[in-house]
């Protein structure tokens, strides 16, 4: 595996890492721990060894059947009931809610926060702004939350399995023991893509041309506690390849290269990969069923094309807001969860995911449910951790 930047981004990306984040008004009042440096470049954990390469891959293995776990029917949230009608909860919102998103825009996360915005905004009757904390390998935006005053004015979006790897190997100031989920809201299954006038029109072309040129083919990750990282980590010791892997700040800006020419090819997701669908093809699906041929050009899963035994690859999206909020504002925790699963489920929202053909990306689950889930792939990830040095710092 080679790590690297394009020459003509690596100014901007060194500025990018340096660039502290700017406090928003109400930060003011601040939370504990406040004053702890903002993780930058010096964080990320560039992952060679093969040691740390079996790791991941478990680790990987482990998310992925958490993740088909959570998606238990009995798990999914139904009808949202009518808050009680305590002081509290007639006041609450008086203001707008933040939503924090720790990548770039154009990202994934990003991009659902923003298609939720207008329905959530509906069900609360207050502005809802969607910020941008990118950087990190994905620690800004978490420890940027936890400054934030936790009174149930602020929400994350973020990926369990990113998010659990982004304190596990770093330095940072928060766990999951700062944090609790609200919802559960979307689904990524993930693809391999490359530009339609790449030289490869199949995965066995890509991989053989691979393998005659290690270290030559770039791929652009969303950051290197990405779970695109761990998927072309696992590609390689399956296949024997070495590919040269570019981070960027969020998957969004990892497609904007591979349309740019900067990467020769992306692990993606099915479905916030569509925006680039129409210059773009899928060499293969990351998964052991093709469920989504129709936005996947009906490739082949990985496995079948080459007879490997790779594990599946996804993200889960969750909303996260601070322990505190839900500890100590029960009613104001029961309004967050309670208005964003109605904003999800809202005849508007599911009218916008089908007219960008997402519709199937959507799978809203409860917040206890939601915890049930990210407790059990951070338990596992943890294992892993602990039981290989080259993971920590």
């Amino acid at each position: 595996m080679y790590l690297a930047w394009p020459t003509d981004r690596l100014g901007r990306a060194a500025d990018r890492w340096a660039r502290p984040v700017q406090p928003h008004p109400s930060d003011d009042q601040g939370r504990r721990r406040r004053g702890r440096r903002i993780p930058g470049q010096s964080c990320g954990n560039q992952v060679r060894s093969m040691a740390m390469r079996r790791a991941l891959t478990a680790f990987a293995a482990c998310a992925t059947l958490a993740l088909s776990a959570c998606a238990d029917p009995s798990d999914t949230q139904t009808d949202a009931e009518t808050p009680a009608g305590t002081d509290e909860t007639e006041s609450f919102p008086e203001h707008e809610i933040r939503v924090i998103v720790p990548s770039s825009a154009g990202g994934g996360l990003d991009t659902t926060a923003r298609q939720l915005q207008p329905a959530w905004e509906e069900q609360l009757g207050q502005s809802v702004v969607v910020e941008n904390h990118p950087d990190g390998n994905f620690a800004v935006g978490p420890t940027t939350m936890l400054n934030i005053e936790a009174d149930c004015y602020a929400v994350m979006l973020h990926i369990p399995l990113v998010f659990g790897y982004s304190y596990m190997t770093q330095d940072v100031p928060y766990t999951y023991e700062d944090f609790y989920p609200v919802s559960g809201l979307t689904t990524e299954p993930s693809v391999l893509r490359v530009r339609d006038d790449a030289p490869w029109n199949t995965l066995d072309e890509f991989i053989d041309d691979a393998r005659g040129r290690p270290g030559e083919i770039t791929t652009g990750v969303g950051g290197l506690t990405s779970n695109q990282y761990v998927a072309w980590l696992q590609i390689e010791e399956e296949t024997g390849t070495d590919f040269n892997v570019v981070p960027f700040a969020g998957g969004g800006e990892a497609r904007t290269a591979l349309l740019a020419g900067e990467v020769d090819a992306v692990v993606a997701g099915v479905f916030n990969s569509q925006e680039i669908a129409d210059k773009t093809h899928v060499l293969a699906v990351l998964q052991s069923e093709n469920k989504w041929p129709e936005l996947t050009n009906d490739a082949p899963t990985f496995n079948e094309a080459l007879g490997t035994s790779l594990p599946e690859n996804a993200a889960r999206y969750v909303a996260m807001t601070h322990r505190e909020c839900k500890e100590d504002h029960p009613e104001r925790f029961k309004i967050l969860a309670e208005t964003l699963t109605a904003a999800a489920e809202s005849p508007e929202h599911i009218e916008t995911l089908t007219e960008l053909g997402l519709e199937k990306q959507q799978l809203v689950t409860s917040a206890e449910a939601t915890d049930r889930y990210t407790s059990r792939v951070l338990k596992e990830a943890e294992t892993f951790v602990a039981e290989n040095e080259e993971l920590q710092q």
